[in-house]
């Protein structure tokens, strides 16, 4: 239980980092094309030059493919008024689901005054919580083959 914990600490501490250097590469492209790439293509903006940008405009690649968060998910872009540098990015955590475009317990964003630690206990937190729910559910399956055996 303690080790999954840990291993889902450890997880969320490069996530900042992530976050850092997909937030410069959205940088440069706001430099080069004049704009944030379009809400609706959001990181795949960085990867194939949008329809939309005008054959004017200067692009270039900065990403290979859209990066992924410690739990193998695609991190997400949100733009508009209201967030620092008018984007922001965000991890949906180890659920993978975000109810509140980037706002629930345990994702994590980059317009949050969340500090990292405090971040990484919610993480911890929902960790032992499967780890407890999956001991006590192994334990009713053994409760329950043992019935049927016996």
């Amino acid at each position: 239980m303690l080790a999954w914990s840990t291993s889902e600490g450890a997880k969320s501490e490069r996530i900042p980092g992530d976050l850092n250097s997909i937030s410069s590469a959205i940088k440069s492209y706001r430099n080069l094309a004049g704009e944030l790439p379009p809400p609706g293509l959001g990181l795949q903006a960085l990867i194939t030059r949008p329809a939309s940008l005008p054959a004017g405009k200067p692009w270039r690649q900065s990403l290979f493919s859209i990066p992924l968060d410690p739990w193998s998910r695609p991190y997400r872009y949100v733009a508009g008024e209201g967030l620092k540098d008018g984007f922001g990015l965000y991890s949906c955590g180890p659920d993978g689901v975000s109810k509140t475009a980037g706002n629930d317990p345990d994702d994590l964003n980059t317009w949050s005054d969340r500090d990292e630690k405090s971040w990484t206990l919610w993480i911890a937190l929902g960790g032992m919580a499967v780890a407890a729910g999956s001991f006590y559910f192994g334990v009713w399956m053994g409760r329950t083959e043992r019935r049927e055996a016996g």
